[in-house]
């Protein structure tokens, strides 16, 4: 089970940022480029490694590996960079992410497993262009800062991964490894996520 321990550690994690009040922060091609553009770009910088990730009309989620003290960093950078375009872009001004952002740590094999999946069957089909599904299992051209290492090591083969997730049927175990982001400080099994400013909620879906 993914656990939180002192906050700003290295370690693999799940983030998600969901937008306020559900409004759909992204929605159009542009909106989509210029978030997975901003990945790059905190990959360039070695705020974060990218492992995997899926952009959603009202929320995204990311899975990264960050060093000692970055994560709160790397997702700040994340959210504001593009809450400024998007405002820009649309004419918009205030919040753009609700507040705070999710995050678990990823250190049991399941939750491995079960993140590829989740982020796969968010969207509405397998083709969805906005994750890093498509290019890690060979669909389309990959994006070149998805590092998808651990998570083929997980499975031993792209070709496992993929039929995994194409094969997968949520159990209520797999939805609590992954739901687990969703639980608020002083809840039941809280002290497993972590919650951290600027961000969001964590995705319902």
């Amino acid at each position: 089970m993914g656990r939180t321990r002192r906050q700003g550690h290295a370690g693999l994690f799940h983030v998600t940022c969901r937008s306020i009040a559900g409004e759909h922060v992204f929605k159009t091609t542009d909106d989509f480029l210029d978030g997975i553009q901003i990945l790059d770009w905190l990959v360039a910088r070695r705020l974060l490694r990218c492992h995997d990730f899926c952009l959603m009309p009202t929320h995204y989620h990311l899975f990264a590996s960050f060093e000692e003290g970055l994560l709160t960093t790397a997702i700040h950078h994340l959210n504001r960079r593009y809450a400024v375009n998007f405002n820009h872009r649309h004419a918009r001004r205030g919040h753009v992410f609700d507040s705070p952002y999710r995050s678990i740590e990823v250190t049991d094999e399941r939750h491995l497993l079960v993140l590829p999946a989740y982020f796969a069957h968010n969207p509405p089909n397998l083709t969805w262009p906005w994750n890093a599904y498509g290019g890690t299992v060979g669909m389309r051209q990959p994006f070149g800062f998805v590092d998808p290492t651990p998570l083929v090591e997980t499975f031993g083969s792209v070709a496992r991964l993929r039929a995994f997730v194409e094969a997968w049927q949520p159990t209520e175990r797999d939805l609590n490894l992954v739901h687990e982001v969703r639980l608020r400080q002083g809840t039941p099994r809280a002290s497993r996520a972590s919650t951290h400013e600027p961000g969001s909620r964590a995705c319902a879906a």
